[in-house]
């Protein structure tokens, strides 16, 4: 928390205003600690909703359900409730959408997440 506060102060005395973070939904994204950080630093923080590529991302249940047909409607949904109505119940509305590729392709399971976004 306090180095996280220490970056934004620093970016803020920079000029910035704001400040997006990209982490994806399953990358270790806590929308609750950025808030906290935004706040006590007293500079806009903009979270992001969307998954990371397959190698590194690729949560089990979203590749289970893909072979049964329904992640991708359900992936869209998780998506457009997160920036409509908030990240769980945080109350915290993301305001981009991150999703990354392998190098050199967009494997499969990707397209689903690029489709979704």
């Amino acid at each position: 928390m306090e180095t996280g506060i220490e970056v934004a102060e620093k970016a803020k005395a920079q000029g910035v205003e704001t400040i997006v973070d990209a982490t994806p939904n399953e990358c270790g994204r806590d929308a609750e600690v950025l808030r906290e950080i935004s706040e006590r630093a007293e500079i806009q923080i903009i979270c992001s909703t969307g998954y990371y590529f397959e190698g590194e991302g690729a949560p089990a249940y979203f590749a289970f359900r893909q072979g049964l047909g329904s992640a991708l409607a359900e992936v869209e949904e998780l998506m457009i409730t997160e920036i409509t109505d908030g990240i769980g119940d945080t109350g915290i509305k993301a305001g981009v959408v991150k999703l990354a590729s392998s190098k050199d392709e967009i494997t499969d399971y990707e397209k689903m997440f690029f489709t979704a976004g």
